[in-house]
């Protein structure tokens, strides 16, 4: 990937156990290596003028420690990944416009309660790093499975606090 971007490092974790989070964690904890982008299955890492050669020791020898942390026991078939990367739900169901949710009353609501509801605020999980609910949308079932999948595994979800999001206020509804 040199040719891409020389700066960044990309690590493929195929032939390990454990994801992009669990390796990034190790590091974290372990090492004092910090990634710029831990996924599902690959972590990347920046180098650059400011990365000293102790820094890359200390990536080196962590990635020494993450081969024998998650090495698979012989005959484990390691990570099925697509039970990993759920497919990205269909697109939700526009209800109002963005522009009529963003004046309408707000209020916080766990995931599990969201279904039905309409969207207030754009809401986007990394990986893949795409909305998947813009405000005015209905907050779908398939939609939130897919959040709280992407949280449990360690991927984060901007414009959501934890399993909380922001929902149009239902009695506000009603009003232009």
């Amino acid at each position: 990937m040199s040719e891409i971007d020389p700066t960044r490092l990309t690590v493929c974790l195929g032939e390990l156990k454990g994801s992009g989070f669990d390796v990034d964690e190790f590091l974290c904890e372990k090492h004092g290596v910090y990634a710029e982008l831990p996924s599902f299955r690959h972590i990347t890492f920046i180098l650059s003028i400011g990365t000293s050669e102790e820094d890359v020791e200390r990536l080196v020898s962590g990635f020494e420690s993450v081969a024998s942390h998650f090495r698979r026991p012989e005959g484990d078939q390691g990570l099925n990944v697509s039970s990993l990367v759920p497919q990205t739900p269909a697109f939700g169901e526009p209800v109002i416009s963005a522009r009529d949710a963003f004046f309408k009353l707000k209020e916080q609501v766990a995931l599990d309660d969201s279904v039905g509801r309409i969207c207030a605020s754009p809401v986007c999980p990394y990986p893949p790093g795409i909305p998947v609910l813009l405000p005015g949308e209905k907050i779908s079932a398939e939609c939130v499975d897919y959040l709280k999948m992407v949280l449990d595994v360690g991927g984060s979800v901007t414009g959501a606090q934890g399993d909380i999001i922001s929902c149009l206020v239902l009695e506000d509804m009603g009003k232009a």
